[in-house]
C-alpha cells in the first residue's frame, strides 16, 4: 500500500484535490482509494503480483492525470 497526501501551498490538507485526483485517475482507467484524517490521501495498493508492464503502465497513466490536476 502506498499513500500520497495532498496538502495545499499552506500544508493544510486538500481534500478537494484528492477527489479531482481520483476522477481523472479513473477517466485513465485507474481505481485508486482515497483514505487520511481529511480524506486528502490517496492510496495507492497494486496486486503483489504486478508485472513491470503493468507498472510501467500505471505510471503513465497516473503522470496524465496529475498533469492534468495541475493545470
Amino acid at each position: 500500500l502506498v499513500g500520497i497526501e495532498l496538502v495545499n501551498k499552506d500544508e493544510s490538507p486538500d481534500p478537494l484535490s484528492c477527489n479531482a485526483m481520483m476522477n481523472l485517475c479513473l477517466k485513465e482507467g485507474l481505481l485508486i482509494g482515497k483514505g487520511g484524517l481529511h480524506g486528502n490521501v490517496i492510496r495507492i495498493a497494486p496486486p503483489l503480483n504486478i508485472t513491470k508492464k503493468e507498472l510501467k503502465e500505471f505510471k503513465q497513466k497516473f503522470e496524465n492525470a496529475l498533469k492534468k490536476l495541475s493545470k
